[in-house]
């Protein structure tokens, strides 16, 4: 378990005293729409997520918040970590589109087969200041697997102007009859495709 906690506070930025340059809040995230802020500078980098387990999405989703924040040592000691992680992949152009669609492969890979896994994935693009949601939530899963790589996740580029790509991408998984949850974010990049 410890091991789970050092890679959370690593790659949600606190460990060593890393500090976002801004809080991380809904609004301040690529994640939210019509968002002027780039993400936390702890994001920027692939940062894998265990997953943890809560009553819902909503207080997962707040647990990682207040952990982005820099969250009490209280707060991460209370966290119970699932058997899977969660990773971002980068943003790039599909070679099965030829290059005209953006996509991303996030995975989860876990120490056990689990009864599902499951993922939400929203890409998002830079337009002036915004971040803007590019298209639908895509959505994928598996059951009775230790792994899931979301391979589905792709939108159409409007043009070839460049632009700035992120993504979040919500994971679910069920084990032992509890429900843990994670939350990524995919590495900012600029590509040839505009949204």
């Amino acid at each position: 378990m410890t091991s789970r906690v050092v890679v959370l506070a690593a790659g949600l930025g606190l460990a060593a005293g890393l500090a976002t340059t801004a809080p991380a809040t809904a609004a301040s995230r690529p994640g939210a729409s019509l968002d002027p802020a780039p993400p936390p500078a702890s994001q920027t980098a692939e940062a894998p997520s265990p997953y943890i387990l809560a009553d819902s999405r909503a207080d997962a989703d707040a647990t990682f918040d207040a952990l982005e924040r820099g969250g009490s040592a209280l707060r991460t000691a209370s966290v119970k970590y699932g058997p899977c992680v969660l990773y971002p992949s980068v943003v790039y152009l599909r070679k099965s589109s030829s290059y005209r669609d953006v996509g991303t492969k996030p995975y989860t890979k876990c120490d056990v087969a689990v009864t599902s896994i499951r993922h939400s994935t929203d890409l998002r693009y830079k337009s002036f200041i915004w971040w803007k949601k590019a298209g639908d939530t895509t959505t994928g899963g598996n059951s009775a697997a230790s792994s899931y790589t979301q391979r589905n996740v792709g939108y159409r580029c409007v043009s070839d102007e460049s632009t700035g790509w992120s993504g979040t991408t919500a994971g679910t998984i069920v084990y032992a009859g509890k429900t843990y949850y994670a939350r990524v974010y995919q590495p900012v990049k600029t590509l040839d495709c505009g949204g």
